[in-house]
This record gives structure tokens, sequence and C-alpha cells, in this order.
């Protein structure tokens, strides 16, 4: 099965519980468990409570202090979209706007 295929329970759990992922509770506990591996506890216990959106076809989890850690999970396969930490870059002395 390639990359782009769906296999047929993907497609059944869509079909019936509205996808993989379809609960927040579950995309919630997703979400911690990739901050918590990756950037680690500390991280996870400066971001809680963690908010999550209901964004149609996906979730939207935020952390709650800047920067701020975002992820997002589709509901439908339980794919991550996006995960990533909003770090802030500084802007260099000479730099010209």
């Amino acid at each position: 099965m390639t990359e782009d295929q769906e296999g047929f329970g993907v497609y059944l759990l869509y079909a019936v519980n509205g996808g993989v992922v379809a609960k927040s509770e579950l995309a919630l506990k997703i979400a911690e468990l990739l901050v918590e591996y990756n950037l680690g506890p500390e991280t996870l216990a400066e971001q809680r409570p963690l908010t999550i959106d209901d964004a149609g076809d996906h979730w939207v989890i935020l952390g709650n202090v800047t920067p701020k850690v975002i992820v997002r999970i589709s509901k439908r396969d339980g794919r991550i979209m996006d995960f990533h930490q909003n770090v802030p870059l500084p802007i260099p002395p000479d730099f010209n706007f």
C-alpha cells in the first residue's frame, strides 16, 4: 500500500465514527505524547493546559505559553499535519525594515 492509499479500516472508522481521531480527548492525548516525547516533560508541563479547537477535518491543539506548541491532527486518519513550537527569532541589529 502506498502512502496516499487509505486502508479499509481507516475508511470504515471514518464512515462509522467520523475518523480515527474523531474525539477531542484522543487528539489531546496524542498531542501531549508528541510534546512530551519530542520536546520533553518540562515543556509539556509549561504548555499545560493545552487547548483544542475543532477545525472541521482536523484538530488544532495549542500550548498555553509563548513560545506556543502547535499540533494539527487529521480526524480522518490521525495523521500529524503539523507539529512545531513558535520560537521568536532574534532580529539582527543591522537589519533594515
